[in-house]
């Protein structure tokens, strides 16, 4: 342990150094060498240990530990600087876990001055992103960063907002389906498309049918004409994009020698897992059932022209802890890579409140957010654990995810992390819990790729189980629906939850990033900040009224003073007029 600590002092010493140079993309990499270092010890244990349980080296160590919450301060200095709040208030949180979690009679006094309480205290009071930063944030790091545009597109003809619900793209038509209203049991069955590129409202398409179940945080996903929906079950329901009308593909279970096997999932029921299809194959990682409500990390694969499915790793009850392979998980992000090569697995979390819930195994008051991103070699059959370099998404679940073979990049946005505090200080209440708005790209074109936080004038509010998907003929990228805690986000809304149906486009500053298309400084005055707006005046974000003349709500103005003093501007750029009484 004295050497691995050594190590770790070196690393920290290192990226003081370049912090001082201000070269922040290398600084970050020798911090997290120390995390790397730490991960390291923790899988020489024996068994080994599930993510969620904390380690601590036997004896104690307390070098160890200050090498450690060094290089995690450090990380989030940087991030806060980048305007990355939610890594940053994540790195001095589990900085903050470590010295509350030390056995009784240990020293902290050398860590407590490397994480006052106020350094937690103060992040936890952020947004991500947080409105205040985000108002005067601009590009200050190419290699971590990046420009981006956030667009709501407006619709004639809207859908019920939905989470929980089925989605893709084909042929630039954008298909959804099914779901629930946030905060009631109302189940959805209906099914609409979209043409994307006419953006002329919503069509209905015949029913989810009722022997396909509920459909309810399914996937669903397209090969050739044919898409598919996994319940859990050995029989899939199909839809027909030719004839518009649903099916169903009967499928059966077989062992490693080939040989008819029984079904491996015993309630017949798997929801909120990944769903991806590769060369006529059919991959499912991970999810929940009945009976391991905190998620599996099943993984299995289906060959569609045999319509056989084989197990490749992991169980779907309740799996032993194994450092070779991703652990149970339900909600995360997946994609798979431009050559089909590899499957990626990105964070997610374990359920461990659904598991008290339920009363089942690995119970507590809080669920864990995984911090890790795995691949699976398709022709190798095993699983590599990939490092999250750059300016990375923090630890979160129920994001939106999307590969963009165009750009061959993998964007996330938003999400839900369920052990990050968000602290009302004013108010006197803390949520053990956030939602994200913030964005980022893993451009995989590069030699070295590097993850960058995508920075935009507005966005989407913030929300968890929205999709994010990409039209492959055009390379445009959508955003529709989710949901969010009306307590943590302002809503005219009195209920507890809020769900949406809206619909966004994304735009990246990248080649084949549509962002020439994007009008900077109309954005600049007027882009939508989450459940805020921009004062087009001052540029104070808020809750502002928008303007009431002909321009139908273009400007909005935060007080009497800023509407008087822009009008002019207002009327001559969007050629408002004063209505008539």
């Amino acid at each position: 342990m004295n050497n691995r600590t050594n190590l770790m002092t070196c690393c920290n010493g290192i990226a003081k150094s370049l912090v001082e140079e201000d070269r922040e993309e290398e600084a970050l990499e020798w911090f997290e060498e120390v995390d790397v270092l730490y991960k390291n010890a923790r899988f020489g244990t024996r068994p080994p240990l599930f993510d969620w349980v904390d380690y601590y080296p036997k004896p104690a160590h307390i070098d160890f530990l200050v090498q450690r919450v060094t290089a995690l301060a450090g990380a989030s200095d940087i991030f806060l600087g980048l305007g990355n709040t939610g890594s940053a208030t994540h790195r001095r949180v589990v900085a903050d876990d470590i010295i509350n979690n030390l056995s009784p009679g240990t020293d902290a006094t050398p860590l407590n001055v490397l994480l006052p309480e106020d350094s937690v205290r103060s992040l936890m009071q952020y947004r991500h992103p947080d409105p205040d930063i985000h108002a005067d944030h601009e590009l200050t790091n190419d290699a971590l960063q990046v420009l981006g545009s956030w667009q709501k597109i407006k619709l004639s003809k809207h859908i019920a907002p939905r989470m929980g619900f089925v989605s893709f793209i084909w042929r630039s038509r954008l298909y959804v389906g099914g779901g629930i209203k946030s905060g009631t049991f109302n189940l959805y069955s209906d099914m609409w498309c979209l043409d994307l590129k006419k953006l002329n409202g919503w069509r209905e398409l015949p029913p989810y049918p009722r022997g396909g179940g509920a459909c309810l945080n399914l996937q669903m996903a397209v090969h050739e004409t044919t898409a598919y929906v996994f319940n859990g079950t050995s029989v899939l329901t199909t839809f027909d994009l030719i004839t518009e009308t649903w099916g169903q593909l009967r499928t059966g279970f077989v062992d490693s020698s080939g040989n008819p096997g029984p079904w491996p999932l015993a309630d017949k029921n798997l929801s909120d897992y990944s769903m991806q299809i590769v060369r006529g194959r059919l991959y499912v990682f991970g999810g929940s059932t009945k009976n391991c409500k905190m998620g599996c990390n099943f993984f299995a694969v289906l060959n569609l022209a045999t319509r056989r499915w084989e197990h490749l790793s992991g169980a779907p009850g309740l799996p032993a802890a194994d450092y070779d392979c991703p652990g149970p998980r339900k909600y995360l992000g997946s994609w798979v890579d431009e050559k089909d090569e590899r499957i990626y697995v990105l964070q997610g979390m374990a359920d461990l409140a659904a598991s008290k819930m339920f009363n089942q195994p690995h119970a507590a008051d809080h669920s864990y957010g995984y911090d890790d991103l795995w691949s699976w070699d398709i022709k190798g059959r095993r699983w590599r654990r990939e490092r999250l370099v750059g300016n990375a998404p923090c630890p979160r679940t129920e994001m939106a995810c999307t590969f963009n073979p165009r750009l061959n990049a993998t964007l996330v946005y938003g999400g839900y992390n369920p052990g990050i505090p968000t602290l009302f200080e004013s108010m006197g209440i803390c949520f053990s819990f956030t939602y994200f708005a913030d964005t980022y790209i893993l451009n995989h074109s590069s030699s070295k790729p590097v993850w960058k936080q995508v920075l935009t004038q507005g966005f989407p509010t913030y929300r968890a189980q929205s999709t994010l998907l990409t039209d492959p003929d055009t390379g445009r990228m959508y955003l529709f629906g989710g949901y969010t805690n009306t307590d943590l986000v302002p809503s005219r809304s009195h209920a507890r939850t809020r769900s949406f149906g809206d619909l966004w486009q994304l735009r990246v500053d990248i080649p084949g990033g549509h962002f020439e298309e994007v009008n900077i400084s109309e954005e600049e005055r007027n882009a939508r900040v989450g459940p805020w707006q921009k004062c087009f005046t001052c540029g104070n974000v808020g809750p502002w009224k928008k303007c009431g003349g002909t321009c139908r709500g273009r400007a909005f103005f935060c007080d009497d003073q800023c509407l008087k003093e822009g009008w002019q501007e207002h009327k001559q750029i969007h050629t408002c007029k004063k209505p008539r009484k």
